[in-house]
């Protein structure tokens, strides 16, 4: 049936345009004679879980900070949601969740503060949802982030990534370091 909806779409001329949140062409990074990325392609659709597999080096870590406009591609081009990580930066950041490898926070606020200051930065911020998810992952909101462990910061990173409800949620390496129930409770949360 597909294929006939398919077929008689393209008889009555009509474009056929399939949705990505992620469209990748030609992507190439280097710095100096090293190629981290080298002329990658691919078209993430929306709806999906899509995993970036490879080894240590392999520039995984890098094409993501070339989506997020983190870094730039020596060559090739890249869209987020249909818009281009350099010129529409700011709205890409509103309508995605990000939690980094390691992520940075500012050590001296509470865990509350932190929630608090992060959802000032976005027009649609849910504090019903973070405040959720700072219950399910039982995290002392008084407590300063410099005092969390890693388990708990990367608790704290999934919490303002999903504040916002993202319509996409890219996610780089976010449980490596965790202990196995953490990391449990964080996948968990991550596709509620």
């Amino acid at each position: 049936m597909v294929l006939k909806t398919l077929k008689r779409r393209l008889e009555l001329g009509v474009l056929v345009m399939a949705d990505f949140a992620i469209e990748i062409d030609g992507l190439t990074r280097r710095f100096g004679k090293n190629v981290a990325v080298n002329n990658l392609s691919l078209n993430v659709p929306e709806g999906c879980v899509f995993g970036f597999l490879g080894r240590n080096g392999a520039g995984k870590t890098t094409t993501i900070q070339m989506l997020m406009n983190l870094l730039r591609p020596s060559e090739g081009q890249a869209r987020v949601l249909g818009c281009d990580p350099d010129k529409d930066e700011l709205a890409i950041k509103q309508r995605i969740g990000y939690v980094s490898d390691n992520p940075a926070f500012y050590d001296w606020m509470t865990v509350d503060e932190l929630v608090w200051f992060t959802g000032k930065l976005y027009t649609n911020w849910d504090h019903g949802k973070a405040n959720s998810l700072l219950d399910r992952f039982d995290l002392d909101r008084t407590q300063k982030i410099k005092a969390l462990s890693r388990g708990m910061k990367a608790q704290v990173a999934l919490t303002l990534a999903l504040g916002h409800n993202p319509e996409l949620l890219i996610l780089d390496e976010p449980s490596s370091g965790l202990d196995v129930v953490v990391r449990r409770d964080f996948w968990r949360a991550s596709f509620r």
